[in-house]
């Protein structure tokens, strides 16, 4: 115990040394809230959220590295929510103080509509809607969402609206972006919801979107490259839909092909990079959240082998026969592998459930890592398909500092609230239309 604790002054120690040289200002802040933080939980005869830390650490050998990144890094956390005419929510302001809102209520209230507006704020889309206008409530001819968020340097507003007249607008801090796009990545967010099964259960499209919404979250080129992508894509399947008649613009098909295949490439090495980087670490996840010796991974499956070029041109007639481009990373799938089995055939609900967590957090992990900021955690009925062991197990994952702040959805607010026995929670009764603190 004596050395444990002699660790551990060593660990303050320095983090310190490393805090006065990195970020004084953003560091002495968050050191004082973590300070006071567990002041308040030694008093209360709780193990703080540094000692748990820091055994994590012990246990597992892993670097003072992420340690000094859960100080370091500043986070993003949401105060206020102003939503208007979005689905089946007419209007609705929250206020949150806390790092864990429960959003409780019965079914059909709107608690996941909730979780879909602050998703909107951050990816300025529906996460389950794949029209903006769907989103409108019914009678009304627009929807609005107003978020108010602060971090340790700084406050900012985002609103996001759609007209049916006017189309989609979003601004931020009261000003209006040229491309939408230029939104995405500012408020780093990871949605977890039962629906995301279909990442195991359905079709190559459905897993493409997970890994271009995740890359495009934080790597700018990558984003720019998608949509150059598609849109020479459509171009290209305009002219090939003709038929035999595609033949005759031969030398326009050959301009798109060499556009599809500039930007493919960038998209390809990406994504092989990102397999590359977080094949070990999902694994390792999966680990701490199911007690079996299960081996999780994934294998990349690129429409592409060898020259992006030539075999777009080698497909041509193909495409014209069948009237869609068949080759290019819109092709592309991943397997997801259970001890090198299909999960999609293998696994039962319990073991996809976890699965998915396990992608999910490693999309949180990473968007960590690359920008820097703590990302907000979106989880959508969180005793779906989970059995207790497990429930446990991703409690255990929801300690770390690399959610900034949680947001969970469930009918049964008394369950939740002894899942989360030794933490402050804050509660959110939509049917009241009022919020508590428990």
């Amino acid at each position: 115990m004596r050395r444990k604790l002699a660790l551990q002054g060593f660990h303050l120690h320095f983090i310190i040394m490393i805090g006065l040289l990195w970020d004084p200002v953003c560091w002495l802040r968050r050191l004082c809230r973590r300070n006071q933080q567990t002041h308040q939980t030694k008093k209360s005869k709780k193990t703080s959220l540094l000692h748990t830390k820091n055994n994590k650490i012990i246990k597992n050998n892993s670097s003072l590295y992420y340690l000094l990144l859960n100080y370091l890094l500043c986070g993003v956390l949401l105060k206020h929510l102003h939503i208007l005419y979005f689905k089946n929510i007419n209007e609705r302001q929250l206020h949150f103080s806390g790092n864990i809102a429960v959003i409780a209520g019965n079914n059909g209230i709107g608690k996941t509509n909730l979780l879909d507006a602050i998703y909107y704020l951050a990816m300025t889309k529906s996460y389950f809607a794949s029209s903006d206008i769907q989103n409108i409530q019914f009678n009304h001819d627009f929807f609005m969402i107003q978020g108010k968020f602060e971090n340790d340097e700084q406050k900012y507003e985002i609103n996001c609206s759609v007209k049916k007249s006017e189309g989609k607008k979003i601004n931020f801090n009261q000003k209006t972006y040229q491309k939408i796009s230029e939104h995405i990545g500012k408020i780093p967010l990871v949605f977890i919801a039962p629906q995301d099964l279909s990442l195991i259960t359905e079709y190559a499209d459905t897993r493409r979107k997970f890994i271009d919404a995740l890359i495009s979250k934080f790597d700018k080129e990558y984003l720019n490259a998608l949509i150059q992508y598609h849109h020479y894509l459509q171009n290209r399947n305009k002219i090939i839909k003709q038929g035999e008649a595609a033949y005759q613009q031969q030398d326009l098909i050959e301009i798109y092909n060499i556009q599809m295949a500039q930007y493919g490439e960038i998209i390809l090495n990406k994504r092989k990079y990102f397999f590359d980087e977080i094949t070990l670490r999902l694994n390792e996840i999966y680990h701490q959240l199911q007690e079996s010796n299960e081996c999780l991974s994934l294998r990349y499956l690129p429409s592409v082998q060898n020259n992006f070029l030539k075999e777009l041109q080698h497909a041509l007639p193909k495409d014209i026969r069948l009237g869609y481009s068949t080759i290019g990373i819109h092709r592309d799938d991943f397997e997801i592998l259970l001890n090198n089995y299909p999960a999609k055939n293998f696994a039962s609900q319990g073991q996809q459930k976890t699965i998915v967590f396990a992608l999910k957090w490693i999309e949180l992990v990473y968007l960590y890592q690359k920008t820097k900021i703590h990302p907000l955690l979106l989880i959508d009925d969180i005793y779906d398909h989970l059995d207790k062991l497990r429930l446990n197990k991703i409690k255990i994952l929801l300690k770390t500092a690399i959610p900034q702040q949680i947001f969970i959805t469930d009918s049964n607010k008394n369950r939740i609230q002894q899942l989360f026995y030794d933490q402050d929670i804050e509660i959110v009764e939509l049917e009241q239309k009022t919020y508590k603190n428990i």
